[in-house]
C-alpha cells in the first residue's frame, strides 16, 4: 500500500493545521475523514500567504490531496471519490474544484493527468470557507449523501449550473434563464427518483398514467420537492418570470427586481441541497453577497 497524491485546482478553503516553513508556520491543511481513509487537503503556500485577487478567473493549482495506504485496486474507487469530493467543494466555495491528476507511489511509479477547465473564484462561497473547520464539518457530514444522490439527483450537474451562472459575466436574463433550467434539472431528478412517469413531454399524475393523464406543472412539482426537505415557498413570481424569458429572451422586471429573484432562486437552491445532503451548520446568504449567516 502506497502513497497517492491528488492535484486540484482552483480550491480556496483555509487550513485547520499549521505546516513549519524554517521559521515561520502557515495555517494550510485539513484532515477529512472520508469512508474510513483520511483525506489530507494541504494548500499551496502562495494560496495561503498570496493575494487570491491575483488568481481570480484563472484556472490556479491550488492544492494536494494526500491519502496514504492506497492498494493498486483500489485506485478506481479512490478517483471517484475526488471527484465527488471536489464537486462538494465546488458547492461549498463556489468554484471550479477540480481533479486533473494524481501521481501514485505504488509496486511501479506511477500517475495520470487529464484535460481540465475552471476558474478560481470566491466572492459568494456557501460556506465559511475561511474557516476550515466549518469546511471539514461541511463535506463530513454530506460526502456518503452525496454519493448515493449524486447520479440519481444529478448533482453534479445542478452544482455545474450554479458555477455556470456566477463564474461567467453574464446578462441578468441569461442569468434567469440558467437559474430557471437549474430549476427544471432539479425538478426532473425529484420526479424520477419519485417515479413519477414522463410520458409524452409531460410528468403524469396517477399511479398508472397515460399519455391522457393529468399533468403536473412546473409550480407543482417544484413545491413537491422543496416541501420534500421542509422548504416552503410561494413559487409564483419564479413560474411567471420563467415563462416570460423562456417565451420571449426578456424581461418587463426592473433590473433590481430581476436581480434580487435570480438571488432568491440561488438562495433557494443553496438551501435545498444543503438540506438534500443532510447538512446541519452554518451557511451563506448568498443574497447578501455571503456576508450573512443562516442555519440548518
Amino acid at each position: 500500500m502506497s502513497e497517492l497524491r491528488a492535484h486540484i485546482a482552483n480550491c480556496t478553503v483555509a487550513g485547520m493545521e499549521f505546516s513549519e516553513y524554517g521559521h515561520s508556520a502557515i495555517r494550510d491543511t485539513i484532515n477529512f475523514e472520508i469512508n474510513g481513509r483520511i483525506f489530507i487537503l494541504k494548500q499551496n503556500r502562495n494560496i495561503v500567504e498570496g493575494k487570491l485577487q491575483e488568481f481570480k478567473g484563472l484556472f490556479c493549482e491550488t492544492t494536494e490531496l494526500i491519502i496514504n495506504n492506497v492498494k493498486e485496486n483500489d485506485l478506481i474507487e479512490i478517483e471517484s471519490d475526488i471527484h465527488k469530493f471536489c464537486w462538494l467543494l465546488s458547492f461549498a466555495c463556489l468554484s471550479n474544484v477540480v481533479f486533473y491528476g494524481y501521481d501514485y507511489a505504488g509496486n511501479q511509479n506511477t500517475g495520470r493527468r487529464w484535460a481540465a477547465s475552471g476558474k478560481l473564484a470566491f466572492s459568494r462561497p456557501t460556506i465559511e470557507i475561511r474557516d476550515g473547520g466549518i469546511v471539514k464539518s461541511f463535506v463530513e457530514q454530506t460526502f456518503n449523501n452525496y454519493k448515493s444522490l449524486e447520479n440519481p439527483r444529478k448533482l453534479n450537474v445542478a452544482i455545474h449550473y450554479m458555477l455556470l451562472i456566477e463564474n461567467n459575466n453574464l446578462p441578468i436574463e441569461a442569468k434567469l434563464a440558467l437559474s430557471f433550467v437549474l430549476l427544471e434539472s432539479l425538478k426532473s431528478s425529484f420526479a424520477h427518483s419519485n417515479d413519477i412517469k414522463y410520458i409524452n413531454n409531460y410528468f403524469r399524475k396517477g399511479d398508472n398514467p397515460t399519455k391522457n393523464s393529468e399533468k403536473y406543472s412546473f409550480k407543482e412539482l417544484l413545491e413537491m420537492m422543496f416541501n420534500e426537505v421542509g422548504i416552503a415557498k410561494d413559487l409564483s413570481q419564479v413560474k411567471t418570470i420563467r415563462d416570460e424569458i423562456i417565451h420571449s429572451g426578456l424581461t418587463q422586471l426592473h433590473q433590481d427586481c430581476a436581480v434580487k429573484l435570480h438571488d432568491d432562486i440561488h438562495d433557494l437552491c443553496r438551501e435545498y441541497l444543503l438540506k438534500l445532503l443532510g447538512y446541519n451548520g452554518e451557511y451563506l446568504l448568498y443574497s447578501s453577497g455571503s456576508n450573512t449567516i443562516a442555519t440548518i
